[in-house]
Protein backbone atom coordinates (compact mmCIF):
# COMPACT_ATOMS: atom_id res chain seq x y z
CA UNK A 1 0.00 0.00 0.00
CA UNK A 2 2.98 2.12 0.94
CA UNK A 3 4.16 1.96 -2.70
CA UNK A 4 0.91 2.77 -4.21
CA UNK A 5 0.69 6.23 -2.38
CA UNK A 6 4.16 6.51 -3.14
CA UNK A 7 3.42 6.15 -6.88
CA UNK A 8 0.42 8.21 -6.59
CA UNK A 9 2.15 11.23 -4.82
CA UNK A 10 4.89 11.04 -7.25
CA UNK A 11 2.32 11.45 -10.55
CA UNK A 12 0.47 13.94 -8.90
CA UNK A 13 4.32 15.71 -8.29
CA UNK A 14 4.70 15.70 -11.83
CA UNK A 15 2.51 16.98 -13.43
CA UNK A 16 2.87 19.60 -10.70
CA UNK A 17 6.09 21.14 -12.00
CA UNK A 18 5.45 20.28 -15.66
CA UNK A 19 2.91 22.30 -17.95
CA UNK A 20 -0.67 21.96 -17.87
CA UNK A 21 -2.22 20.61 -20.69
CA UNK A 22 -5.20 22.64 -20.91
CA UNK A 23 -8.00 20.48 -19.17
CA UNK A 24 -10.20 21.70 -16.78
CA UNK A 25 -7.95 24.69 -16.33
CA UNK A 26 -8.20 28.40 -17.38
CA UNK A 27 -4.75 28.86 -17.21
CA UNK A 28 -2.84 26.24 -19.62
CA UNK A 29 0.59 26.17 -21.16
CA UNK A 30 1.77 26.15 -24.46
CA UNK A 31 3.63 21.94 -24.44
CA UNK A 32 1.93 18.91 -24.24
CA UNK A 33 4.20 15.77 -23.73
CA UNK A 34 3.19 12.88 -25.67
CA UNK A 35 4.90 10.10 -25.28
CA UNK A 36 4.41 7.54 -28.40
CA UNK A 37 2.31 7.73 -32.04
CA UNK A 38 -0.58 9.75 -32.40
CA UNK A 39 -3.66 8.71 -34.10
CA UNK A 40 -5.99 10.07 -35.92
CA UNK A 41 -8.57 7.31 -37.31
CA UNK A 42 -11.14 9.85 -38.97
CA UNK A 43 -11.17 13.08 -40.14
CA UNK A 44 -13.36 15.16 -42.28
CA UNK A 45 -12.70 17.64 -45.37
CA UNK A 46 -13.64 21.28 -44.01
CA UNK A 47 -12.03 23.24 -46.22
CA UNK A 48 -15.08 24.43 -48.30
CA UNK A 49 -16.82 25.01 -44.57
CA UNK A 50 -16.43 28.70 -44.20
CA UNK A 51 -17.05 28.11 -40.10
CA UNK A 52 -13.66 26.01 -40.46
CA UNK A 53 -11.26 29.01 -40.92
CA UNK A 54 -7.98 28.03 -38.83
CA UNK A 55 -5.63 25.74 -39.08
CA UNK A 56 -2.76 24.36 -36.67
CA UNK A 57 0.31 25.38 -36.90
CA UNK A 58 3.68 24.64 -34.82
CA UNK A 59 7.63 26.26 -34.67
CA UNK A 60 10.30 24.14 -34.39
CA UNK A 61 9.83 24.27 -30.44
CA UNK A 62 6.56 22.89 -31.04
CA UNK A 63 4.91 25.85 -30.15
CA UNK A 64 1.46 25.81 -31.58
CA UNK A 65 -0.78 28.88 -33.01
CA UNK A 66 -2.99 28.77 -35.74
CA UNK A 67 -3.29 30.33 -38.65
CA UNK A 68 -6.26 31.48 -41.18
CA UNK A 69 -7.23 28.79 -43.68
CA UNK A 70 -7.00 30.75 -46.34
CA UNK A 71 -3.38 31.45 -46.40
CA UNK A 72 -2.33 28.34 -46.32
CA UNK A 73 -4.26 26.17 -49.31
CA UNK A 74 -7.50 26.17 -51.65
CA UNK A 75 -9.80 23.69 -51.99
CA UNK A 76 -8.92 20.83 -54.92
CA UNK A 77 -12.07 21.44 -56.36
CA UNK A 78 -10.60 24.79 -57.57
CA UNK A 79 -8.40 23.31 -59.48
CA UNK A 80 -5.50 25.97 -59.13
CA UNK A 81 -2.54 26.07 -56.90
CA UNK A 82 -0.99 29.16 -55.52
CA UNK A 83 2.62 29.13 -54.27
CA UNK A 84 4.49 32.34 -53.03
CA UNK A 85 7.67 33.40 -51.83
CA UNK A 86 8.31 37.49 -50.41
CA UNK A 87 10.42 38.50 -48.43
CA UNK A 88 12.60 41.42 -47.32
CA UNK A 89 16.66 41.72 -48.20
CA UNK A 90 18.67 44.79 -48.22
CA UNK A 91 21.63 42.97 -50.27
CA UNK A 92 20.29 41.43 -52.78
CA UNK A 93 18.18 38.27 -54.24
CA UNK A 94 18.67 34.77 -52.30
CA UNK A 95 18.34 32.02 -54.66
CA UNK A 96 17.61 29.45 -51.85
CA UNK A 97 14.26 31.13 -50.95
CA UNK A 98 12.49 28.87 -54.37
CA UNK A 99 9.18 28.95 -55.34
CA UNK A 100 8.32 25.22 -56.45
CA UNK A 101 5.23 25.45 -58.32
CA UNK A 102 4.16 21.92 -60.27
CA UNK A 103 7.29 21.05 -62.83
CA UNK A 104 9.05 24.23 -61.80
CA UNK A 105 11.33 26.36 -59.48
CA UNK A 106 11.32 30.05 -59.87
CA UNK A 107 13.88 32.47 -57.68
CA UNK A 108 15.72 35.48 -57.57
CA UNK A 109 19.30 35.56 -57.92
CA UNK A 110 21.93 37.70 -56.10
CA UNK A 111 22.59 40.16 -58.16
CA UNK A 112 18.39 40.70 -58.85
CA UNK A 113 18.08 38.15 -62.27
CA UNK A 114 14.28 36.67 -62.16
CA UNK A 115 15.29 33.08 -62.59
CA UNK A 116 13.83 29.41 -63.44
CA UNK A 117 14.61 25.89 -63.93
CA UNK A 118 13.00 22.22 -64.06
CA UNK A 119 11.84 20.94 -60.77
CA UNK A 120 12.88 17.16 -61.41
CA UNK A 121 14.92 15.61 -64.30
CA UNK A 122 13.24 15.55 -67.56
CA UNK A 123 13.85 12.08 -69.35
CA UNK A 124 14.25 14.40 -73.04
CA UNK A 125 14.99 17.06 -73.94
CA UNK A 126 12.28 20.23 -73.52
CA UNK A 127 11.89 23.38 -75.30
CA UNK A 128 9.87 25.11 -73.22
CA UNK A 129 7.68 28.60 -74.87
CA UNK A 130 6.24 31.11 -72.99
CA UNK A 131 4.62 34.74 -73.15
CA UNK A 132 6.69 36.85 -71.44
CA UNK A 133 5.14 40.68 -70.36
CA UNK A 134 7.46 43.13 -69.34
CA UNK A 135 6.88 46.21 -67.71
CA UNK A 136 9.33 48.41 -68.89
CA UNK A 137 10.15 51.84 -65.64
CA UNK A 138 13.63 52.79 -67.13
CA UNK A 139 12.63 54.81 -70.65
CA UNK A 140 9.77 56.45 -71.87
CA UNK A 141 9.74 54.33 -74.67
CA UNK A 142 7.26 54.61 -77.61
CA UNK A 143 6.97 50.86 -79.26
CA UNK A 144 5.00 49.91 -75.62
CA UNK A 145 1.86 48.39 -75.45
CA UNK A 146 -0.10 51.18 -72.91
CA UNK A 147 -0.01 54.84 -72.94
CA UNK A 148 2.91 55.93 -72.03
CA UNK A 149 3.03 58.48 -68.64
CA UNK A 150 6.35 58.31 -67.95
CA UNK A 151 5.89 55.57 -65.58
CA UNK A 152 6.48 52.30 -67.31
CA UNK A 153 5.25 50.90 -70.32
CA UNK A 154 3.91 47.15 -71.24
CA UNK A 155 5.88 44.96 -73.72
CA UNK A 156 5.50 41.63 -74.87
CA UNK A 157 7.69 39.12 -76.26
CA UNK A 158 7.73 34.92 -77.01
CA UNK A 159 10.68 33.31 -74.82
CA UNK A 160 11.89 30.17 -75.41
CA UNK A 161 13.97 27.73 -73.03
CA UNK A 162 15.68 24.96 -73.34
CA UNK A 163 16.63 21.95 -70.75
CA UNK A 164 18.07 18.58 -71.11
CA UNK A 165 18.75 15.67 -69.04
CA UNK A 166 21.97 17.61 -67.73
CA UNK A 167 20.92 21.19 -67.34
CA UNK A 168 17.32 21.02 -66.00
CA UNK A 169 18.52 21.42 -62.28
CA UNK A 170 20.77 24.67 -63.47
CA UNK A 171 18.79 28.30 -62.79
CA UNK A 172 17.91 30.33 -66.57
CA UNK A 173 17.36 34.14 -66.66
CA UNK A 174 13.98 34.72 -67.31
CA UNK A 175 14.72 37.76 -68.87
CA UNK A 176 18.49 38.96 -69.51
CA UNK A 177 18.60 42.78 -68.19
CA UNK A 178 22.48 42.08 -69.12
CA UNK A 179 22.06 42.12 -73.21
CA UNK A 180 20.98 45.29 -75.18
CA UNK A 181 16.82 44.70 -75.86
CA UNK A 182 15.71 45.93 -78.81
CA UNK A 183 12.01 46.11 -80.22
CA UNK A 184 10.66 47.44 -83.80
CA UNK A 185 10.25 50.89 -82.15
CA UNK A 186 14.09 51.06 -81.27
CA UNK A 187 15.91 49.47 -83.56
CA UNK A 188 19.46 50.65 -82.22
CA UNK A 189 18.77 49.00 -78.88
CA UNK A 190 18.66 49.82 -75.24
CA UNK A 191 21.70 49.22 -73.20
CA UNK A 192 20.41 49.33 -69.50
CA UNK A 193 22.39 50.90 -67.00
CA UNK A 194 21.05 49.00 -64.39
CA UNK A 195 21.68 45.61 -65.54
CA UNK A 196 18.80 43.65 -63.37
CA UNK A 197 15.82 44.01 -62.22
CA UNK A 198 14.78 47.47 -60.13
CA UNK A 199 11.96 48.05 -57.49
CA UNK A 200 8.91 48.07 -59.48
CA UNK A 201 10.13 46.02 -62.67
CA UNK A 202 7.84 43.54 -63.42
CA UNK A 203 7.81 40.08 -65.45
CA UNK A 204 4.40 37.91 -66.10
CA UNK A 205 5.28 34.31 -67.46
CA UNK A 206 2.43 32.52 -69.37
CA UNK A 207 3.51 28.98 -69.60
CA UNK A 208 1.34 25.89 -71.07
CA UNK A 209 3.35 23.23 -69.54
CA UNK A 210 4.47 20.30 -72.17
CA UNK A 211 4.60 17.73 -69.85
CA UNK A 212 1.31 18.08 -67.92
CA UNK A 213 -0.40 20.46 -70.39
CA UNK A 214 -1.25 22.61 -66.84
CA UNK A 215 -1.43 25.81 -67.30
CA UNK A 216 1.20 28.63 -65.36
CA UNK A 217 1.64 32.22 -64.22
CA UNK A 218 4.01 33.75 -62.82
CA UNK A 219 4.54 37.32 -61.65
CA UNK A 220 8.43 38.58 -60.46
CA UNK A 221 8.55 42.07 -58.94
CA UNK A 222 10.46 43.97 -56.65
CA UNK A 223 9.44 46.81 -54.45
CA UNK A 224 10.22 49.41 -51.68
CA UNK A 225 9.54 48.32 -48.59
CA UNK A 226 10.39 51.65 -46.87
CA UNK A 227 10.90 55.63 -47.79
CA UNK A 228 14.72 55.35 -47.97
CA UNK A 229 15.24 52.36 -50.08
CA UNK A 230 14.26 54.38 -53.08
CA UNK A 231 18.19 55.88 -53.25
CA UNK A 232 16.06 59.73 -53.83
CA UNK A 233 14.81 58.10 -57.38
CA UNK A 234 11.43 58.77 -57.41
CA UNK A 235 10.42 58.63 -60.98
CA UNK A 236 11.84 55.10 -61.32
CA UNK A 237 12.15 54.16 -57.56
CA UNK A 238 16.05 52.65 -58.19
CA UNK A 239 17.21 51.84 -55.09
CA UNK A 240 20.88 52.39 -54.23
CA UNK A 241 20.51 49.83 -51.16
CA UNK A 242 19.97 47.17 -52.96
CA UNK A 243 16.78 46.63 -50.27
CA UNK A 244 13.07 45.83 -51.03
CA UNK A 245 10.80 43.04 -51.29
CA UNK A 246 11.09 40.22 -53.79
CA UNK A 247 8.24 38.83 -54.73
CA UNK A 248 7.61 35.35 -56.61
CA UNK A 249 3.81 33.98 -57.08
CA UNK A 250 2.83 31.30 -59.38
CA UNK A 251 -0.78 30.24 -59.91
CA UNK A 252 -0.89 26.72 -61.56
CA UNK A 253 -4.02 25.94 -63.01
CA UNK A 254 -4.32 21.84 -63.80
CA UNK A 255 -6.54 19.31 -64.62
CA UNK A 256 -8.45 16.43 -62.42
CA UNK A 257 -5.85 13.72 -63.57
CA UNK A 258 -2.64 15.65 -62.38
Amino acid sequence: MKYYITSILTLFLSLSTQAQVGIKTETPERTVDVNGNLRVTTLQDKKDDKTYDNIVIANSAGDIDKQHKSSITQSPKQQVEIVRNIYYSDNGGHPDKTVVCGNYVFAFTTDNHPVMKIAKQPDRELKLQFGLRRLERRYNLTGGHSANTGDGDYYYSNVEKTFTTSNWNTFQKVFDYTQTYSDPANASGINYTQKHMINNDLLRLHIIDPLSGNFYRINFTRMVNRKEDTGGQANYLENKQNSGLRIIICERYYNTAN
